[in-house]
């Protein structure tokens, strides 16, 4: 045989066997669609695949994946909340302080215009320089 007759067949024998594998492959994907297809259109199906989710042990699993990270969720939600209600309460404190220190700085304020003393006028000082401290402190 010839050099090139060996080529031929060589290349003959390659092609062949490329046009038998996607022959098969053409079935085999036509087999599998028809399989899924009849599997899917199954009334039953679904049912059949959480019975199997359940026996495998896997439904469990998945809920637990699913059902931990909600779990922290909620549990860094109720933790927000409490610290949002603990800084609403500081900040309602700290605004009744304020409106105390006012009052006492306008008390003394008008003590002061009353009676003019070193007293009234160093109580007012006190008062309306707490108050100004609360104001800046803002906490």
């Amino acid at each position: 045989m010839s050099f090139w007759k060996m080529v031929f067949a060589v290349f003959v024998g390659n092609m062949l066997t490329v046009i038998t594998l996607l022959v098969l492959s053409l079935l085999f994907m036509v087999a599998l669609g028809n399989t899924l297809e009849s599997m899917v259109k199954d009334p039953n199906f679904k049912s059949r695949i959480q019975q199997d989710l359940r026996d495998s042990g896997v439904a469990d699993d998945m809920k637990e994946v699913i059902t931990r990270p909600l779990k922290q969720l909620n549990a860094d939600l109720e933790k927000q909340n409490r610290e949002l209600a603990r800084d609403r309460a500081k900040r309602a404190e700290h605004a009744k302080l304020v409106n105390s220190a006012k009052e006492m700085c306008e008390y003394w304020a008008g003590e002061y215009r009353k009676d003019g003393t070193g007293e009234s006028e160093a109580y007012m000082d006190n008062a309306c320089m707490r108050w100004r401290h609360l104001l800046n402190s803002g906490s």
